[in-house]
């Protein structure tokens, strides 16, 4: 009995194993994919022959700044009126 026990638990944890290599390959195949799919196309080479690059963040309007900082003096009167100090 525990023989069989144990043959039963050894076919279960290599399951198991198996099920979850096969998910790392799989999600690693996926990701390359993705890679290969999101990757920037050829960007014209300018006159000096030089490829000109995306800049990698977009650019901020003086909207987002004033957000930013009511969200900012908002966190600080709370954390003050709560009694933790200024932040």
């Amino acid at each position: 009995m525990f023989k069989d026990a144990t043959v039963v638990m050894m076919l279960g944890m290599g399951t198991v194993f198996l099920v979850l290599l096969a998910l790392l390959v799989l999600m690693t195949l996926g990701g390359k994919l993705a890679q290969w799919l999101m990757r920037p196309k050829a960007a014209a080479a300018t006159a000096g022959g030089a490829v000109s690059v995306p800049p990698t963040t977009p650019a901020v309007s003086s909207g987002d700044h004033a957000e930013v900082a009511a969200a900012v003096a908002a966190i600080r009167r709370r954390a003050q009126r709560d009694g933790k100090g200024a932040v």
